[in-house]
């Protein structure tokens, strides 16, 4: 056995990632020699070898074949329809050069200038779930989500693929399970019943399979969803589940004191009638959205008034002279006269109110519902 060497095991991540924006590979290193090591570094490069994500590691006492899996922020620098990625771990000493790279294949780029990834959640966390987006373990399960403006964190644009990190921790890794996506533009929040099916857009449906050398599943859409920038509800029904799958588990995050999801898994068939579960838990899922054209989207929400509320604030959008709120009552609680996008609304008790919004000679009414 060499004194020092440090193996790269594999590297792990989605493989569609955004040229110029920061996509996470998770870079497995185990300690092959005899002596253990407290100070290297893992890099990531590119199809052209340059180096695109750099870690340095310290202090972290890796003992004899024990493994660290190291998480790289990596920032591909053009796009690519494929290209590969490798993992490489380098440390003073390494008496054996044939075992310190890893390679993941067939990575897509998409063009930074049009292209915007988005991670929803804490992967930090570590945190998983095992029944959102589905329940691998039962035959049939589906779960509904909601995700606030606020939780995603970008404007209108086109969604055309999600992505979400997993662990398998025992048993076998899910293969072959029939899957349906539906996604809403909704003002719901939080969740406390199953929005109609009537409301909700499918835009996938198909199989997928889970990868024993990966970590992650990107689920491209049959067609993109245009997304308006408000509160967007996704379903997720999944059919093929066993209980040889029961520890597929997917990432996920919690949002504290609201009913983030419903989920739903049995011996029979989801229908939006079914009793669902209520929960705080949602799925860290990443948006891959598509900007081109999204102005003009923004501009044709600018032009329509509207206000909705996404946590506590209130969300203005289009041009007007002024802005009252009232309570279901018709009590006058707030009046302005400058335009502005935002309210905070969190003195405002729960429940509902009427927001009035007038330009000119025309008025818009809105009511909004306030329930943390």
């Amino acid at each position: 056995m060499a004194e020092v060497d440090l193996r790269c095991d594999q590297i792990y991540g989605m493989h569609t990632a955004v040229a110029g924006q920061e996509n996470r590979y998770d870079v497995y290193v185990t300690n092959t020699g005899a002596t253990a090591l407290d100070n290297f570094l893992v890099e990531v490069l590119d199809g052209d070898n340059e180096v695109v994500g750099t870690v340095n590691v310290k202090n972290y006492n890796l003992d004899v074949e024990a493994t660290v899996i190291v998480p790289v922020e990596c920032q591909l620098k053009k796009a690519v329809e494929s290209t590969q990625l490798t993992g490489r771990v380098v440390v003073d000493g390494d008496e054996v050069a044939d075992n310190n790279t890893a390679v993941i294949a067939d990575v897509e780029v998409l063009p930074g200038e049009t292209y915007t990834m988005v991670q929803t959640g804490d992967l930090r966390d570590n945190r998983v779930a095992g029944y959102v987006p589905f329940n691998l373990n039962d035959m049939y399960s589906a779960s509904q989500m909601l995700y606030t403006q606020d939780m995603l964190g970008f404007g209108a644009g086109k969604i055309e693929r999600i992505g979400m990190y997993y662990v398998v921790s025992r048993l076998e890794y899910a293969k072959d399970i029939d899957l349906k996506i539906y996604l809403t533009n909704t003002e719901e929040t939080p969740l406390f019943s199953w929005i109609p099916e009537n409301e909700f857009t499918q835009v996938f449906d198909g199989k997928f399979s889970l990868d024993e050398h990966n970590n992650t599943l990107v689920i491209e859409f049959d067609k993109p969803f245009e997304y308006t920038g408000k509160g967007l509800g996704i379903t997720f029904v999944a059919e093929g589940g066993n209980s040889n799958y029961y520890y597929n588990w997917f990432f996920s995050s919690l949002k504290s004191n609201t009913v983030a999801s419903l989920s739903y898994s049995g011996d029979e068939a989801f229908d939006f009638t079914q009793v669902g579960v209520d929960s705080e838990s949602y799925t860290d899922l990443a948006f891959f959205v598509n900007n081109a054209g999204a102005g003009s989207v923004a501009a044709a929400e600018k032009a329509a008034l509207d206000a909705y509320l996404a946590g506590d604030q209130l969300y203005i959008s289009g041009e007007y002279d002024r802005l009252t709120v009232y309570g279901i009552d018709g009590t006058k609680l707030y009046v302005s006269e400058e335009p502005q996008t935002t309210v905070g609304m969190s003195g405002y008790a729960d429940g509902a109110y009427i927001v009035v919004l007038d330009n000119g000679g025309s008025q818009t009414v809105k009511k909004v519902m306030l329930n943390r």
